[in-house]
C-alpha cells in the first residue's frame, strides 16, 4: 500500500468555514489529513469568503453549491475547472453533493463521493441532464461514502449501487465544553441550527405550550441563522398563537461566547428534525455538540439523528411531528435530574467517540483502496 504521502487528492467543495455544516466538515476531514501527510489541492466555491488553510491550496473556482443544478453551464464550468486543475492529482473527491457532477472528468485516475442528506437524493429529481450526470458519477465513483445509515438508505432507494460506505461525521468539539450550572436561572431547552422548517422548531414550541403551566421557569431559545424569513414568521405567529411570548425566545447566530453559556446553562437539548418532501436530515452534529456539554438530548426517528443519538442512553428518538411524546420525554427529564444527568454524561463519552481523526482513519482507507482498484 501506497504511504499517506503518495496521496495527492483534488477536493471539490463549497468552502472551508466552520459557520455551516459543510464547510465545517470539509474543514475538519482537511486538517486531520493534512496532518497526516495528505496532499490536498482544494476547489472550492467562488462565493465563499475565507477558505484558507494552512497546509493546502485552496483555489476559489467553482459556481455556487446552491446554483441550480441543471444548468448546463455550471457543470460544464465545474467540469472544465476540475480538469484545468487535476494537475498530478490521483484522485478526485467530491466533498459535497452538488460538485460530484463534474468529479467524474476525462483522463482522471478516479473519484470519490461524499454524500451528506437532502443533496444526495434531490438530483434524481432534477431535469435529464442532472439525473444523468449524478447517476454516472455515481455508478463510476471508485467508493461512493454516506454520513449516515439514513442517508445511505435513501439513497438505495432511488439507484442499485453495490457498495455504499458509511463514515460517520467527525466533530470538533470545544476543549473547554464543560456543563455548567443546570438550572440556576430556570429550567432552559435549547435547540441550535438554522431556522428552517426541516430542523422542526414548531414541533418544539408546540411542546413548550403543553409544559408551560405545569413548569412556569421554563425557557426555550432557538438559536440559529434566520434568514428562511417565510419559516421563521410563521414561527412567531404560532408562538402569539399559543401565547408562549414569555417562554420562547428566538435569537438569530450568537457569538460564540453567548452559545457557550447556553450550552452551560441548558437542561435539556432538542432538535425534532422534520421531513419535508424530500428535505431531510442527514446526520445530526448538533446532537453531538450539545453532549459535548453533558446535555441529554432529544431528536427524531426517520433521519439522520439516528446515528447521533443512542435512544435511551444519550437521550431519546421520537416519531416526526409529535409534539405531546416530545413534551412527555422533556417532563420526564425535568422530573428526574439525575436521569437527565446520567444521559447527559454517556452522552459526553458518545460525543467524544466522534473524533476527526477517526473520520480521517477511515477516509485514508477509502483512498488507498480506490488507487489500488
Amino acid at each position: 500500500m501506497a504511504s499517506n504521502t503518495d496521496l495527492q487528492l483534488l477536493w471539490l467543495c463549497s468552502d472551508l468555514e466552520s459557520t455551516n455544516g459543510w464547510g465545517s466538515y470539509a474543514r475538519g476531514l482537511a486538517e486531520s489529513l493534512i496532518a497526516r501527510g495528505v496532499k490536498l489541492r482544494i476547489l472550492v466555491s467562488r462565493h465563499q469568503t475565507d477558505s484558507t488553510i494552512h497546509g493546502a491550496e485552496v483555489i476559489p473556482c467553482l459556481t455556487s453549491p446552491l446554483a441550480p443544478l441543471d444548468r448546463p453551464t455550471a457543470l460544464v464550468w465545474n467540469a472544465y475547472q476540475t480538469a484545468r486543475w487535476r494537475g498530478k492529482a490521483n484522485l478526485i473527491h467530491a466533498i459535497v453533493e452538488p460538485y460530484a457532477l463534474g468529479a467524474r472528468t476525462p483522463g482522471a485516475a478516479g473519484h470519490v463521493m461524499t454524500l451528506h442528506g437532502t443533496y444526495a437524493v434531490s438530483p434524481f429529481r432534477e431535469g435529464m441532464l442532472t439525473r444523468w450526470a449524478f447517476t454516472r458519477a455515481l455508478q463510476t465513483a471508485k467508493q461512493v461514502v454516506c454520513v449516515s445509515q439514513y442517508t445511505r438508505s435513501r439513497l438505495l432507494e432511488k439507484i442499485d449501487l453495490p457498495d455504499v460506505q458509511v463514515i460517520p461525521n467527525g466533530a470538533k468539539l470545544p476543549s473547554d465544553a464543560t456543563p455548567g450550572p443546570r438550572n440556576a436561572t430556570g429550567l432552559l431547552l435549547l435547540g441550535v441550527g438554522e431556522v428552517k422548517r426541516r430542523k422542526g422548531y414548531h414541533v418544539t414550541i408546540e411542546a413548550v405550550a403543553l409544559l408551560k403551566d405545569e413548569f412556569p421557569s421554563l425557557r426555550y431559545s432557538i438559536v440559529g441563522d434566520t434568514s428562511d424569513r417565510r419559516y421563521v414568521e410563521s414561527l412567531r405567529q404560532q408562538i402569539s398563537d399559543l401565547h408562549v411570548e414569555r417562554y420562547v425566545s428566538l435569537e438569530g447566530r450568537l457569538p460564540e461566547a453567548e452559545l457557550k453559556r447556553l450550552y452551560r446553562e441548558a437542561t435539556v437539548f432538542v432538535l425534532t428534525p422534520v421531513n419535508t418532501g424530500v428535505a431531510f436530515e442527514g446526520f445530526g452534529l448538533a446532537y453531538l455538540e450539545a453532549g459535548a456539554y453533558s446535555l441529554p438530548v432529544i431528536g427524531s426517528l426517520g433521519c439522520g439523528a439516528e446515528d447521533a443519538i443512542i435512544d435511551g442512553e444519550t437521550g431519546y428518538l421520537i416519531p416526526q411531528e409529535s409534539p405531546e411524546q416530545v413534551a412527555a420525554r422533556i417532563r420526564s427529564l425535568f422530573q428526574n435530574p439525575e436521569l437527565a444527568q446520567s444521559l447527559g454524561a454517556r452522552g459526553r463519552e458518545h460525543a467524544h467517540s466522534f473524533a476527526w481523526d477517526r473520520v480521517a482513519d477511515s477516509y485514508l482507507d477509502v483512498y488507498h483502496a480506490a488507487l489500488e482498484r
